[in-house]
């Protein structure tokens, strides 16, 4: 990560104004897509969430407003992706050949550095929200709304506005900047380590969250619920670096988990849920991402060119 130190090298002391590092483009308009039909949507039928056995709720149609625990995380020993020195994909059937490092486009060099390999699964809520699953993944690129939205929850742990953003292919990685962070300038550069002192966020497109959280990962995979394009289910996880075996782990984790849920469950969504009832009702048939925005200007402009791509192949 020698380039993403260069760009906190100049990081403004808590006193200055904030800034977000950006490149130079223009103002990105973006259709809204709340009535776009499921199968205009990447054809989302294959990400579609299929029923899971080991959640201990069922999921009905419009149940929402439900946090469901994982109950045996024995199941997620069989996760679909493993990562090694390289990253291998495994299925359980046969699919046609695809480009796994053309689609990580060098993303890959940073999470195998992180040795997720070795990393435990301690928890998995299932969450069911009124709003496009492209919100729930929009909820995490970009961190002005911190000060407004989080005032007790988030905005204590890191600086709003400030951060960077880089693009692998259509995947990217924004990283927030945490009010410890000037702690580095007590040491020399060549002994930094910026993953204490940040939240490093990674969407690997189209669906799935990576938040490298100091010492935990965070994942979110994102699927539309029930076919449709107004509502979306999503698997949170908490992966930790061994196993919490004492009482004073497990309340650890627990807080972890507990202070994520009341991030998203009683501030995040319920905004976003907001946004989604005000797409129907035919105010406005555009969202404006300025250029404090490249991580959301990057995601939006991918889903655009893999709907394109999608309709140009048929």
């Amino acid at each position: 990560m020698e380039h993403v130190r260069r760009k906190f090298r100049e990081l403004p002391h808590a006193r200055e104004r904030c800034r977000i590092h950006q490149k130079r483009r223009q103002h990105f308009r973006e259709p809204v897509l709340a009535r776009v039909h499921v199968e205009e949507e990447i054809r989302q039928r294959a990400f579609e969430a299929r029923a899971e056995t080991f959640v201990n709720c069922k999921a009905r149609a419009r149940d929402f407003h439900r946090s469901a625990k994982v109950q045996n995380s024995g199941t997620f020993a069989n996760l679909p992706v493993r990562l090694r020195r390289k990253i291998e994909f495994r299925r359980r059937a046969p699919a046609s050949h695809f480009d796994v490092d053309g689609l990580l486009s060098g993303v890959e060099g940073d999470l195998v550095a992180y040795g997720f390999d070795s990393y435990c699964h301690y928890e998995t809520r299932v969450l069911q929200r009124r709003m496009n699953w492209k919100l729930v993944v929009d909820t995490f690129l970009e961190s002005y709304h911190l000060s407004s939205l989080h005032p007790s929850t988030v905005h204590p742990i890191l600086h709003n506005n400030t951060g960077t953003f880089d693009a692998f292919g259509r995947n990217l990685r924004m990283i927030a900047a945490r009010r410890t962070i000037e702690k580095l300038r007590e040491r020399p550069e060549s002994e930094w380590n910026l993953i204490p002192y940040s939240a490093v966020i990674y969407v690997l497109f189209p669906n799935t969250v990576f938040v490298m959280q100091g010492d935990h990962l965070e994942t979110w995979h994102v699927y539309p619920f029930d076919g449709s394009p107004d509502e979306s289910i999503m698997y949170a996880s908490l992966y930790i670096p061994q196993p919490a075996k004492t009482d004073s782990a497990r309340r650890h984790w627990d807080r972890n988990m507990d202070l994520l849920m009341a991030t998203v469950e009683k501030e995040d969504f319920p905004l976003s849920e907001g946004a989604q009832r005000g797409f129907h009702s035919g105010a406005q048939d555009k969202v404006l991402f300025g250029r404090n925005e490249p991580s959301l200007q990057h995601f939006h402009t991918s889903v655009k060119a893999a709907l394109a791509d999608s309709a140009g192949a048929q």
